[in-house]
């Protein structure tokens, strides 16, 4: 019916950040260097998350040759790609976001379809030359209803609940966390959900990803 997306402030933005370390300035010297160095670099990634799914996206798109690296628990893969054990990873949220602002670790491009605002500095993933790459939003959570409830019903949640989406204190809340919202309605949800569903069968595939 409706769903949180990454803020207009984007501290949900998904961006591919390099360890600070790496001697890398752009996403098409790092493919070069992958390719050059088959193997060398190590992507990190909880396992079964956008992330995980971005990274073997990279390496469909561009044909090199990185380590996956799939971790459990988030921060050890943080401690990992900060000490440089990880040179890649794919992530988001405000401690990302700062780490960036502060030089710690690079971020080379965002998967989202504009610059944000943020990190005005940090290339989207079409304009490095990937536009396959474009994943807006690149992360979500929808509000859904179980199959064969009145459409009146639908309705009157939908309304309800973007109603409450608009107050300052929901929004200051999720702020926190985060995240943005985007209310919509229920026809325009949907078909967002089914766009969204198009896009990860073949990368699932490719990575040979099964649920447990």
């Amino acid at each position: 019916m409706n769903r949180l997306s990454p803020p207009s402030a984007g501290a949900n933005i998904i961006c591919l950040a390099v360890n600070a370390e790496l001697p890398i300035k752009t996403v098409a010297d790092l493919i070069a260097y992958a390719k050059a160095n088959p193997g060398k670099l190590n992507i990190g990634s909880p396992l079964g998350s956008p992330p995980h799914l971005l990274a073997h996206m990279l390496r469909l798109e561009t044909g090199a040759d990185f380590n996956d690296v799939p971790y459990r628990q988030a921060p050890q893969l943080v401690s990992d790609f900060v000490s440089g054990r990880v040179q890649l990873y794919f992530n988001a949220g405000e401690p990302v976001a700062s780490m960036i602002r502060e030089g710690k670790i690079k971020a080379f491009a965002s998967t989202s379809a504009t610059r944000d605002p943020v990190l005005p500095n940090v290339p989207t993933m079409a304009e490095a030359g990937l536009p396959t790459m474009t994943v807006d939003p690149s992360d979500w959570t929808g509000l859904l209803a179980p199959a064969g409830t009145p459409p009146e019903v639908v309705a009157k949640l939908n309304a309800a609940i973007n109603d409450a989406l608009k107050s300052p204190e929901v929004r200051a809340s999720l702020a926190k966390l985060g995240w943005g919202t985007k209310p919509t309605t229920p026809t325009e949800f949907a078909a967002f959900v089914s766009a969204d569903a198009l896009k990860w069968p073949r990368v699932v595939k490719a990575a040979g990803l099964k649920a447990d």
